[in-house]
């Protein structure tokens, strides 16, 4: 079972320092079968270079959906059999999110945390997952390539997350995945992807980095003392058998 993850991201603002505290925090951990391209409307360039996919496009919220459409089509030529797209402001835990997918159906798949906020008044709007942690097995993501690429009605214009809920509905039932809104209060809490901002209110760029920071060290020492323990019990195991040995 292979993932790829796709982050939305931009070169605009405080973005780009986002993007870097990303690469070295969460992405810099290594695990196998999966892998992270970050995807970029952008008003010049349109390549692949390295593991960052530009698409030229006019950088407005209103072609969100456009370009993530585009980078689902352009993303089929990996090998993958689910989608995780997440966003600039948040950490993945890529273990466990291979550990809680492994256990997913591979066909048919659209998860995520569903909104449950604020929505504007007299407008009903169809229940949708967060962009924070939307995932999507490669079925469903060809359904939305062949359904929607290129040049989409003006009813797909906008947040993508938004858009996605109503491209497939009566599609595919979607379910549940929870997303980790971070709290200073209770943060030893491990979940496979953590909203590094608060729901409502301004977040500055440094406290935003500062929480990719301390749930990368904290899940680093989880790591550790698993680690450690595994090690202890080997030891132990070990020294039990040589004791067997010895009194034969």
């Amino acid at each position: 079972m292979k993932i790829l993850i796709l982050v939305q991201s931009i070169e605009v603002r405080e973005y780009p320092e986002l993007i870097k505290k990303q690469k070295e925090t969460w992405d810099s951990v290594e695990v196998p079968d999966v892998k992270t391209i970050f995807y970029y409307q952008d008003p010049e360039k349109d390549a692949l270079i390295g593991q960052d996919m530009y698409i030229k496009s006019n950088i407005s919220m209103h072609f969100m959906f456009n370009v993530f459409i585009e980078a689902l089509k352009r993303s089929l030529e990996f090998d993958w059999d689910f989608v995780f797209r997440t966003d600039n402001s948040t950490y993945v835990n890529k273990s466990l999110l291979k550990e809680i997918l492994s256990t997913k159906p591979t066909k048919a798949y659209y998860a995520g945390s569903s909104y449950s906020g604020k929505v504007s008044k007299n407008i009903t709007r169809l229940p949708f997952k967060w962009g924070e942690g939307i995932v999507l097995s490669r079925d469903i993501a060809e359904f939305l390539v062949n359904v929607y690429s290129g040049i989409l009605p003006g009813i797909y214009y906008g947040a993508d997350d938004l858009n996605l809920a109503k491209a497939l509905h009566k599609v595919v039932e979607p379910q549940d995945l929870f997303v980790k809104i971070f709290d200073k209060e209770n943060p030893n809490i491990i979940n496979h992807v953590y909203r590094c901002k608060p729901l409502y209110g301004g977040i500055s760029l440094d406290e935003q980095k500062e929480t990719m920071d301390t749930i990368h060290n904290f899940l680093l020492s989880e790591k550790k003392k698993e680690e450690d323990k595994a090690n202890a019990l080997s030891s132990s195991l070990t020294h039990g058998t040589n004791l067997i040995v010895d009194l034969h």
